[in-house]
């Protein structure tokens, strides 16, 4: 359940102030939140599984920087680690804190 607030401000996307760096090792507890598919004891979504995925998304961002990383370039690399569209949400939630696509004309928060 999420809190109430007014309904405008969902689609208002702030970019990220600044480039942020993601500690390779350790999930965030927002991050738990954001992307709780992976931490409610799923077989087939583990918490490692998240790491692999958000972690492998991390180093092709820092191959191709600063041109846009989109969520198609990252999945031949994943083709075991999970649905096309938990893939998308963690590119997602990469982008808009700042993790990866700083910057970019094409991020989420740009469109």
């Amino acid at each position: 359940g999420s809190s109430g607030s007014s309904g405008h401000e969902e689609e208002e996307l702030k970019p990220p102030e600044q480039e942020i760096e993601i500690d390779r090792n350790i999930i965030q507890e927002e991050e738990k939140q954001a992307i709780p598919e992976f931490f409610e004891g799923r077989q087939a979504k583990t918490p490692e599984r998240y790491l692999k995925i958000r972690n492998y998304i991390l180093d092709q961002w820092e191959i191709c920087k600063p041109k846009y990383l989109n969520k198609t370039s990252v999945r031949p690399g994943l083709k075991n680690c999970g649905d096309v569209n938990c893939i998308g949400r963690i590119h997602t939630y990469l982008e808009l804190i700042g993790a990866i696509n700083f910057g970019c004309e094409q991020a989420v928060y740009n469109r």
